[in-house]
């Protein structure tokens, strides 16, 4: 995918130290293209999804045999948790987007508690990630535009929503 994107004018790059580990990384979502930037720069990613992506043929198959995480949303439960935190104990990388959904450039929504309360029961900080894959993809269709997209990442930080959205909104263009 990023091969093909590239053939359409779109570089990718990461920045910033890379975790490596067990980790609970939180990261805005604006696109689809963070989450195979994600994927690309991490050892051992698993991402909380939501669950009816699992309603899509073969690709359930993957994400199941790949340790994904998934949400029901329709219905309040922690199973999604005691698969994280099996996962962290594993030593892979939880990828969580505690927006719950894609959000365009500029709008805020209030965080889910998940990621925060799966991090203070982990005794983890959380790692930050930040991107700005929506000024070039925002979703189904065509790329809107040729550029640079990337994936930060920040130093790791105490399970706090304030602090994480300061440092998810610090994207600066590089």
């Amino acid at each position: 995918m990023i091969a093909i994107v590239r053939f359409f004018g779109v570089k990718s790059e990461i920045v910033g130290k890379v975790p490596s580990g067990s980790a609970i990384i939180c990261s805005n979502h604006q696109s689809y293209y963070e989450i195979i930037l994600l994927f690309a720069a991490l050892d051992r990613p698993v991402f909380v999804l939501k669950a009816s992506i699992l309603k899509i043929p073969i690709y359930n198959l993957y994400c199941k045999v790949m340790g994904m995480i998934p949400v029901d949303r329709s219905r309040f439960n922690k199973d999604w948790q005691d698969l994280a935190k099996k996962q962290l104990e594993k030593g892979k990388q939880v990828i969580m987007f505690p927006e719950g959904t894609r959000v365009p450039i500029g709008r805020t929504v209030s965080y889910k508690p998940g990621a925060f309360k799966l991090a203070k029961d982990m005794n983890m900080q959380i790692y930050p990630a930040s991107t700005n894959a929506g000024e070039i993809w925002s979703g189904p269709g065509f790329l809107k535009k040729t550029g640079k997209v990337y994936v930060k990442f920040h130093d790791p930080i105490d399970p706090d929503p304030i602090l994480l959205r300061d440092a998810i909104n610090s994207v600066v263009k590089i």
